[in-house]
């Protein structure tokens, strides 16, 4: 399941929080660049990249997208907000 949810009051000054909930545990998201997201685990543990590469595909730093080499939870729920875009289910690039 994956929802957007606000984390207390609103900020001032440009400052937001996006948190997305992947299987039952929150994730913060944080937009690096144009192009690049951080998507971490509100206790610190794991912090994965997603980015896009000059080629148009999409990676993410996570065990699960570098190894099997396919869409990870982390992709699929960034593109399932509007926050990526959609692209081919099958592997993205590898960093």
């Amino acid at each position: 399941m994956i929802t957007l949810a606000q984390d207390g009051p609103t900020q001032r000054h440009g400052t937001a929080r996006a948190f997305l909930r992947l299987n039952g545990e929150p994730y913060a998201l944080q937009r690096i660049r144009r192009n690049h997201w951080s998507v971490t685990r509100p206790d610190g543990t794991c912090t994965y990249h997603v980015q896009r590469h000059p080629g148009g595909d999409w990676s993410c730093t996570c065990p699960d997208h570098l190894h099997r080499h396919t869409r990870c939870k982390h992709l699929g729920a960034l593109m399932a907000v509007g926050l990526l875009p959609k692209c081919r289910r099958k592997a993205v690039a590898d960093a």
